[in-house]
């Protein structure tokens, strides 16, 4: 996967998490690797259980699981 010049390629392992080859500014399979370790936390919900936020005096939007509202939000800049 590339983004922004910051390319990342899985290197094959046994099961599981595996490490990446990563490079340029952002490191975007440690960004993939959280992710998964949340959602695992939060026992692997399904996409119906997110939800944005739509408030017209906000300036920023937001995701987050109904499981847990308060402790896992994430920011969709406009």
């Amino acid at each position: 996967m590339t983004a922004a010049g910051s390319p990342s390629t899985p290197i094959p392992g046994p099961g599981g998490l595996r490490p990446a080859r990563q490079g340029g500014p952002q490191r975007l399979w440690d960004t993939v690797v959280a992710a998964v370790v949340t959602w695992e936390q939060l026992d692997r919900p399904a996409v119906a259980d997110f939800r944005v936020t739509a408030h017209d005096h906000e300036w920023l939007q937001h995701v987050f699981c109904d499981r847990d509202p308060a402790a896992f939000r994430w920011p969709l800049p406009l």
